[in-house]
Parts: structure tokens; C-alpha cells; sequence
């Protein structure tokens, strides 16, 4: 038997308008995640009160794979992820 390998850890990034695409993602990663091999992480997990900002730039930088999930109403936002600090 092999050795159980780290999950990956996941940053699914979308709009607001989108949230059902992401309910969608996170449906579709849950086997994934219970068997170990995913973790995921999205805004919403924010807890109230924290800077969500240094917050979101945190989990980025600790992800191992991001997912943009980009529709048009994302495409149409006049709004691009900045840079953080």
C-alpha cells in the first residue's frame, strides 16, 4: 500500500454573481476532499472581523492550484484581483 500523500490545496477564485458555479465546484471536489486528497478554499470562509484582503493573498499564496472561474459575468466586472502586499 502506498503512503497518503498531502491534499492539495485549492483556491477557487470567481464574482459574486457566479456563486452557484463555485457550489457547483465544491460539489464536485467533495469525494476528493473526504478521501484526503483536496483541501479548498474560498472567500467565503472569511471569518467575520479579519481583513479580508492579507486574508485571500494568504491563501493564494499557499495554494497549489487555483481555479479561476471565469464567466462572463467575471469577464464583465471592471474589477481585477489586485496585487497584495
Amino acid at each position: 500500500m502506498s503512503a497518503v500523500a498531502s491534499p492539495v490545496t485549492v483556491f477557487m477564485a470567481y464574482a459574486n454573481e457566479d456563486k452557484r458555479y463555485r457550489k457547483t465546484l465544491a460539489r464536485a471536489l467533495a469525494i476528493m476532499r473526504r478521501d484526503g486528497l483536496v483541501s479548498s478554499w474560498y472567500d467565503g470562509e472569511i471569518i467575520e472581523g479579519t481583513e479580508w484582503r492579507p486574508e485571500i493573498f494568504k491563501h493564494l499564496r499557499e495554494a497549489q492550484l487555483i481555479l479561476l472561474l471565469v464567466s462572463p459575468s467575471r469577464l464583465l466586472k471592471n474589477q481585477p484581483l489586485q496585487t497584495g502586499k
